[in-house]
């Protein structure tokens, strides 16, 4: 039986948040505040997306291409790699002012003359700044980029049994930064 395994240095990340800011945007001096923001004097207060469905999903990817020469035959001689790329995908169901701002992508909503009728302009693009939080008991994660984009317009599933929400997937156009709240290499 391995002595080595240790359920403390594991996380199930059951609870979370997401916020969005403009692009840019620096992370807060503590990301893990309850209502996080950056700078001094008049802070730029992150909006929260509310509530989100089932998590949040990170797909990393990077192109590789294996370089042999002719005289080495044994393995690759070297690995060349293209750039990171990052994607996010939620599906934040509140209506709020982070979730309708991204659905939206830089467009707005109009009221139509002096009605009760409000017409959604769609824009063509928008980029913004993300943070994640994630909990688990004590132990906290934030994933944080200070520009991303929408990449493909969000899928919804409208009527049933289902709660309307936005089924997001975002493109990260910087470097994505993970903070804890503890050092794993420490413990």
């Amino acid at each position: 039986m391995s002595t080595y395994v240790d359920p403390e240095k594991a996380y199930v990340w059951q609870d979370g948040d997401a916020f969005r800011a403009p692009a840019g945007t620096l992370i807060p001096a503590n990301p893990f505040a309850p209502s996080p923001s950056t700078g001094t004097g008049t802070p730029v207060v992150w909006d929260p997306f509310g509530g989100i469905e089932a998590g949040f999903e990170q797909n990393p990817s990077q192109d590789t291409k294996e370089l042999n020469i002719w005289n080495n035959r044994k393995s690759a001689y070297k690995l060349a790699r293209g750039p990171r790329s990052d994607r996010f995908k939620m599906k934040p169901v509140d209506y709020s002012k982070a979730t309708v701002s991204t659905v939206l992508q830089g467009g707005a909503i109009t009221q139509v003359g002096s009605t009760d009728v409000f017409r959604w302009d769609v824009g063509d693009s928008e980029e913004f700044a993300i943070l994640l939080r994630l909990y688990d008991d004590e132990d906290s994660l934030v994933l944080y980029c200070s520009r991303v984009t929408l990449f493909t317009p969000p899928a919804r599933n409208l009527g049933g049994d289902k709660i309307d929400g936005w089924d997001m997937e975002l493109l990260a156009l910087s470097e994505v930064v993970p903070y804890t709240n503890t050092n794993p290499l420490a413990i």
